[in-house]
């Protein structure tokens, strides 16, 4: 209520974090319980006081690609929480306190996301430029794949988000409607 036409010029920025990293930032931070979450323009993600911008932790998964990410999903059961980060073919679990990878989701923390396609992972292109979307238990990805034949099929999937097991899968069926004319 003190912030209004009248008082809205007189602001200034209490504090600014620089990450040192050279590149597009195209993330929506988040902030939980005063600290707030912030992915780099290298994939690296960082904790900071969201009182005062000091870094708690940061996370770098060492890929540190020039592709967008946008954000990070976070989930909580009220005893653990847990920050989800896509980088490049990767979803990543980690735990929000620490900044640590938690090495009892998927393969030692990670999920290779080109897995459960077609064929071998290696053999697929795709990437996740934006955070999975958290449904209870659930963690439901998307993603870019690419845009010449033969392309990586672009399944919804989603993971369960103690174990990164996945639960399901929507296999997309693109028909092509034919015209007359």
């Amino acid at each position: 209520t003190s912030i209004d036409t009248a008082t809205v010029a007189r602001l200034v920025p209490k504090w600014t974090y620089h990450s040192g990293v050279v590149g597009t930032f195209q993330a929506t931070p988040i902030v939980v319980d005063g600290v707030m979450y912030v992915v780099t323009a290298r994939q690296k993600i960082v904790a900071l006081d969201a009182t005062n911008g000091k870094v708690k932790w940061t996370f770098d998964s060492g890929i540190g690609t020039g592709n967008p990410t946008r954000g990070l999903a976070y989930w909580s059961d009220g005893r653990e929480r847990r920050l989800f980060a896509s980088v490049a073919s990767y979803l990543y679990a980690i735990d929000a306190e620490t900044g640590s990878s938690i090495s009892s989701f998927g393969d030692q923390g990670k999920i290779d996301l080109r897995a459960n396609l077609r064929g071998a992972p290696e053999d697929n292109v795709f990437a996740a430029t934006t955070p999975p979307v958290v449904y209870k238990d659930l963690l439901i990805v998307g993603g870019r794949v690419a845009e010449t034949t033969p392309a990586s099929p672009g399944d919804e999937r989603a993971y369960d988000v103690r174990t990164g097991a996945m639960r399901w899968r929507y296999r997309c069926r693109q028909s092509v409607p034919t015209m007359k004319i």
